[in-house]
């Protein structure tokens, strides 16, 4: 079976067009090297053109581009390190715009929101829903404590608590917020101003950009008119948007620390001698490639059942957990391959694959979960296959003591 991506004509030609405007448009890696500016700057100049939400149509800041279009966009993006300026969060948020027929100049924000003027984080939201009884918020990932409580005055919702949110930009316009609506025992999505008065955002102090951010609500008020969609509705909405919002659009490839790793091993030498032709860097690098061609196959798989309609249980569990504990094994070969050159970042010469290395480093020493729990995908696996044991069962289902 041949699982090998063709590309037509139209394709090629569009990506000829993106890769001379990429190349004359994107800064040089010393004017981006801690220096968060030029990519807000950036995002606006490609919502523009209409490439961050470019199949979106033109009157609402796409560029009505085919699905093909959107999949070279993707590429190129991703291997200029780009691809988290299309935001799948805010990607999502525009689908659910759509339904919501009573927003208040709803063509505008559309508008707005894919032409990179405004920015919006989402919650940070599971990827199943407890059973009822569970003793956990239905939004909470049942590892921890958090959630987002309203209460009900007049004609404003009141919020607090706090939640893990995502998003490219760190000054965002709008958090897209679960809340548990405390008098109906239910759900509510909420788009919720982030300059609202008793939110609050705290620094983080990590080794690189939090890929989630915690975000604190203290009687921060808002009104019944950021509700999106119905009361009880707010858990299937973000569900089925977010979930939807993947990348199973674009044809899978291999992981690019695989590619730079590849390439560094082919190009340099030492005593004349090019690493690859080393029988123990052979090995290595082979390990990376092959656990690459894993992620791929398992991404294959799930774009195809998100294609099809089938429901997906453990399978994306799976593809999550193979690539992070497969990127925590590319950290390991690079340090193996490359040496101490690995952790230079891209504003020294010396630096190999202009940094990349260094970043890859930073990132595998993040937790396996974005929010900071780790092994979520693991007990999500394990309880699809019936591998949890029925007194864990029990004790996951017993009620949270204050």
């Amino acid at each position: 079976m041949d699982f090998t991506y063709h590309y037509s004509s139209t394709q090629e030609a569009f990506r000829k067009e993106v890769c001379a405007w990429l190349d004359a448009n994107l800064p040089s890696e010393a004017a981006r090297s801690g220096n968060q500016s030029w990519l807000l700057d950036f995002r606006t100049r490609l919502g523009e053109k209409g490439w961050l939400a470019p199949t979106e149509p033109v009157e609402n800041g796409g560029m009505g581009a085919s699905s093909g279009e959107q999949v070279v966009l993707a590429e190129e993006l991703e291997l200029r390190g780009l691809r988290p300026v299309q935001d799948r969060g805010a990607a999502a948020l525009t689908q659910a715009l759509h339904n919501w027929p009573s927003a208040p100049q709803l063509s505008d924000l559309i508008s707005a929101i894919n032409g990179g003027r405004i920015s919006i984080w989402h919650a940070n939201i599971p990827h199943e829903t407890p059973e009822p009884g569970a003793g956990v918020l239905p939004f909470s990932n049942g590892m921890h404590e958090e959630g987002v409580i309203s209460t009900e005055d007049g004609d404003d919702y009141v919020l607090n608590g706090w939640a893990w949110f995502h998003g490219p930009d760190p000054n965002p316009s709008y958090l897209w917020t679960l809340a548990h609506l405390e008098a109906t025992d239910s759900t509510i999505s909420l788009l919720v101003p982030a300059g609202l008065e008793g939110i609050s955002i705290p620094v983080s102090r990590q080794l690189m950009d939090a890929p989630a951010k915690r975000v604190r609500f203290d009687q921060a008020r808002i009104s019944r008119s950021f509700l999106l969609g119905s009361t009880g509705d707010g858990l299937p909405l973000m569900r089925s948007t977010l979930l939807v919002a993947s990348d199973s659009d674009v044809p899978p490839r291999l992981d690019p620390i695989v590619i730079h790793l590849q390439r560094y091993a082919e190009t340099t030498t030492r005593q004349g001698v090019p690493l690859i032709q080393e029988p123990v860097t052979q090995q290595v690098v082979m390990e990376a490639y092959i656990e690459g061609r894993v992620a791929q196959l398992f991404q294959t798989r799930d774009a195809w059942m998100w294609a099809t309609a089938q429901k997906n249980t453990y399978q994306a569990a799976q593809t999550r957990m193979w690539r992070k504990r497969a990127a925590q094994r590319y950290a390991q070969i690079v340090r193996q391959v490359v040496g101490v050159y690995a952790l230079l970042d891209e504003v020294d010469p010396m630096a190999p694959a202009r940094g990349e290395f260094a970043t890859h480093q930073r990132e595998s020493l993040r937790p396996d979960d974005p929010a900071g729990v780790s092994g979520s995908d693991a007990a999500i696996i394990a309880r699809h296959l019936g591998m949890v044991r029925k007194e864990e069962t029990e004790r996951d289902r017993a009620p949270v003591q204050p």
